[in-house]
Formats: structure tokens, sequence, C-alpha cells
């Protein structure tokens, strides 16, 4: 009914005002506007709503890609490396040990849950660390590689346990394969030649790409988010010579996909089955996964930018929201998530990402300058 794409853009809409006066993710409000709609307003979204949410999905992680900095990536690759490596494997080996060792789940689905526990938002980190306004030098770069590597690793651990390698599979990756190299040497070219052109050339060809990543991901059983990913970083160096273009780019993802993206996440969790055992279940995942990210990322940060900022890191990184909603909603789609263990992962990323939002508000009111490489 008419009246149910209204209400979605109405709550949309009300998520996104929330967050610039409360100064909270537009992510977090957005997941919780959808939660609203499905358990209070009992929305059931259109069809084409799916496809702008997916569309969402695959807007993000390009933009994801798309911000980093390869240059300077490269440059700090050792410090990026160890903390991005400790701050996966710590909340990874901690969650895994409850979902296996305790609760006896699935070897599967134990580490699709400490997986989806574990990543960190580079969407989300780049955006604090944004909105902070001052010169952090470097070290933002140290921070939001660290960032990239914890995704990378995500993306590897559920590229590792949904897919598998078959000669038609093969086929279809060297044909990908063909496909962004040759983004990546023309890419550039054309969207220099028709950059400013009336048709918008450049950004059909960026949809373009978006658009035939869902029939690859399909094909050769890798998640999307993966592509999109690899999309955006093939194409990183037209951030810093085409920024109309990134603006504009950015405009209809964060404005229109992504608030897609993350209500459709929202309105996928039920509570109407919520029950002590579940709160108990949200609970430890939170406290294992919040304080064993924190430590990873504390221990390996405090000697490359001091305890102080080391604690900082630590914050940061328990942004999850975006890949770890993502494999969740992957997981719950081949059948490996009942939709209480999707709903149990969904929350516990939220509240994760709420209390960091907290913390940082609290103790690091003030830009803190970190130390210069």
């Amino acid at each position: 009914m008419v009246y149910t794409e209204i209400l979605i853009g109405l709550l949309i809409f009300i998520a996104g005002v929330l967050s610039i006066e409360l100064y909270i993710s537009a992510a977090v409000l957005e997941i919780i506007a959808g939660v609203i709609g499905y358990n209070v307003f009992h929305l059931e979204p259109p069809v084409f709503f799916d496809f702008i949410a997916q569309f969402g999905l695959l807007g993000i992680m390009f933009f994801a890609g798309l911000e980093t900095d390869t240059k300077i990536l490269k440059r700090h690759i050792r410090s990026s490396l160890q903390i991005g490596i400790m701050g996966y494997l710590f909340p990874f080996a901690g969650v895994f040990f409850i979902s296996h060792v305790l609760l006896k789940y699935s070897i599967a689905l134990s580490i699709l849950i400490s997986l989806s526990l574990s990543t960190t938002s580079l969407a989300l980190v780049y955006a604090v660390l944004r909105e902070q306004k001052t010169n952090i030098g470097e070290s933002k770069h140290v921070i939001l590689g660290s960032a990239m590597i914890i995704d990378m690793l995500s993306m590897l651990t559920l590229t590792l346990l949904i897919g598998y390698v078959s000669m038609e599979m093969l086929l279809y990756a060297i044909v990908l394969i063909v496909i962004l190299v040759s983004a990546k040497k023309f890419g550039p070219r054309l969207i220099e030649r028709y950059k400013g052109s009336e048709a918008e050339l450049e950004i059909r060809f960026i949809l373009l790409l978006l658009l035939i990543i869902p029939f690859f991901s399909e094909k050769l059983m890798v998640s999307e988010a993966v592509f999109a990913y690899l999309i955006g970083l093939i194409l990183s160096d037209i951030s810093e010579h085409h920024e109309v273009l990134v603006e504009k780019m950015r405009g209809i993802v964060f404005g229109f996909l992504g608030p897609a993206f993350f209500f459709k996440a929202g309105l996928l969790i039920n509570l109407s089955f919520f029950s002590i055992e579940l709160l108990l279940l949200i609970s430890a995942f939170t406290l294992i996964a919040y304080l064993f990210k924190f430590i990873g990322v504390y221990l390996a940060s405090r000697n490359i930018m001091g305890d102080k900022k080391g604690k900082m890191a630590g914050l940061y990184f328990n942004f999850r929201l975006s890949f770890g909603i993502a494999a969740a909603i992957i997981g719950l789609s081949i059948g490996l998530l009942s939709i209480e263990l999707y709903t149990i992962i969904v929350l516990v990323v939220l509240i994760t990402s709420l209390i960091s939002t907290v913390l940082l508000k609290l103790y690091y009111r003030e830009p803190l300058e970190l130390m210069e490489y």
C-alpha cells in the first residue's frame, strides 16, 4: 500500500534528523527505525525496496574501498596489519569459544557468528574520524588501514565459509578479473573524458559496475560486499581527482541507498519472541565481542599510537554495523542462521556501536591530536 512507502520514508527521514540533533550515527538510528517499522507498524516493504536495500549494501562497501588511500596504506602496512589482525582474531576467538564450545553450535555456524561479531565498519570509523574536524596526520590512515584489514579478513573468512570451487566458477572468475582489470585501466580515462556531462556518464559507469556484481556473486558464491569493496579499491584514485563525482555518489549512497539497507536490516529483527534466554545470549555476546575487540586493538596499537590513543582506537574499532550486518543477512538467506540468531547478531552489532558512540562522547569530547609519523 502507498501508506507503507510513506511511513518508510518518514521513519528514515526522522532517523536522519535525530542523527544530526543527537550526534548519533545515522546507520544506527536507521536500523532502530526498521525495528520500529516491523515490530510496531508491522511494515511489509514493497519488492522494489528490497532492490534498493541490496544496492545500498553495494554502495556502502564501494565507498569503503574508494576512501582507502592505498599509497599511505602501503607505507604503514606493518602497523595496520598488526592492529587489524589482533583486532579481528581476539574477538573471533572469544565469540567462537562461546558459540562452539559452550553453546555447542556447529563449526560453520560458529564461524559465521564469530566473523559477524568481529568486524569493524570502515565507513563508520571514517565518519567518526571525519567528524572530529582536526588534523590527525597519517595516524588516521593507520587506523583506516587497520579497519580495512579487519574487513578483508572478515570477507576472506566469509568467502571460505560459503564458497566452493568448480570449473564453471573458474571461468566466471576469469571473466570477472578481466572486467576488474579493464575497469582499473580504462575506468579513470572514461570518467575523465565524460566528467561534468549532462548525461552523468561517469556515474552511470560506476552504477553499471555495481549492477553486475550480484550476477558474479551468485555464480562464484562470494559475498557481493567483497566485489563492491574491490571495485571501490580499484577506483580509489578518482577520489583525489574527481571530488565532484565522489560527492554526487556520496549523496546517492548515503542519502538514499544506504538508509534503505540499514532500514531493511532493522525490518528483519523480530522482537515478538524476545525471552530471558535471548537476552542472556545477547548480553554474553555483547560483553565478549566488545571487550575482546577493545583488548586486541589496544594491545596492538598502544606501542604505535600511545596508551591513550590506543584506548580510543579500541572504541573506534567496536563500530561494526555494515559488514557485520551484511554477513548476518547472507547467513540468513542461505539458511545457516535462524531468525533468532540473526536477531541476536544484529542487536549485538547495534549495541556495541551505541556503546562506542556514548563512550567517545563522554571521554573524548575534544578532538585528539594523534601522533605524527
